[in-house]
């Protein structure tokens, strides 16, 4: 029974042995892991693992010479840059250092400059955020580097915002390319009554309309007017025209003015809107456009 205690014990040893000799070491699984990524260059989570992996082994990974040149070059670019093709090739050569050496956390805040002055922030934030996981957290580089991604962030909202500008303000309306007016054609067949703007207050995609008189009715004893106790909205009264949402260039919620109650659907262009309501008994047509 000794003896067969000993050979197993000798027999375990032997297999430790071996497999301690096959055994990848920590530069070795690095090496295999580059070159994976290399295959599947949009592998978030192999490349995080990289950069985790490289900030254990000590002496930290030589940085091979290829991405040495090529981090090097994009610093060049990006300095030299006056627009966005030279912003791309500041990025196409951080990147390209970034292939040989993955975990490489400069190369990685350096991208996510040129990236964010090339207007490219959801990529930037990503690339910050490979240079976070580089850093040790809680250091100063990473608190730093949280912050540049808030302000990102925040850069982003007001590129969104620029493209697709705030509806909130002043819309007149047009009837045949010729503005709102009392006594001129409402293009249904009547005469308005009275000037008029709409004005648009917004939440997020939500509008509430407001109908605006911008002058007393024409041929009306003024003292049916509000201020004089009536009920004719004359000028400076302002009355709930509609609730309605934006969403992209569409446009649709329900008409609320007077007594009136139906839908409202139409569509956004630039500063121009088109769109129809009314109700069972009464429908219009109406192009509106924002002003200054």
């Amino acid at each position: 029974m000794k003896t067969t205690g000993k050979l197993i014990i000798f027999v375990f040893a032997f297999l430790v042995l071996i497999a301690g000799a096959y055994a990848q070491s920590p530069r070795e699984e690095l090496q295999q892991m580059v070159e994976q990524l290399q295959k599947t260059p949009n592998d978030n989570a192999l490349r995080e693992k990289i950069i985790k992996l490289a900030i254990t082994i000590k002496p930290s990974p030589a940085i091979p010479e290829e991405a040495n040149r090529a981090f090097v070059k994009g610093n060049v670019f990006q300095k030299e840059a006056i627009d966005i093709s030279g912003y791309e090739l500041a990025i196409s050569a951080y990147r390209g250092a970034l292939r040989s050496a993955p975990w490489w956390g400069d190369a990685y805040f350096n991208l996510a400059i040129a990236l964010e002055s090339a207007g490219k922030f959801d990529e930037a934030i990503v690339s910050l955020r490979n240079y976070m996981t580089s850093v040790s957290a809680g250091s100063t580089e990473a608190r730093e580097a949280q912050n540049k991604i808030y302000a990102l962030e925040a850069k982003k909202e007001m590129a969104v915002a620029k493209k697709n500008p705030s509806l909130a303000g002043n819309w007149k309306v047009f009837v045949n390319g010729i503005p709102q007016r009392a006594g001129g054609d409402a293009g249904d067949g009547g005469r308005w009554i009275t000037d008029f703007h709409y004005r648009f207050e917004m939440s997020g995609h939500e509008i509430v309309a407001y109908k605006v008189t911008d002058s007393d009715p024409n041929n009306i004893d003024k003292t049916w007017c509000r201020r004089a106790g009536g009920a004719w909205a004359c000028k400076g009264d302002e009355d709930i025209f509609g609730r309605f949402s934006a969403d992209s260039n569409v446009i649709r919620g329900r008409f609320l003015y007077h007594n009136s109650n139906g839908d409202i659907h139409g569509t956004l262009s630039d500063s121009e809107i088109r769109w129809d309501f009314g109700d069972s008994d009464y429908t219009s047509h109406e192009t509106l456009r924002k002003q200054n």
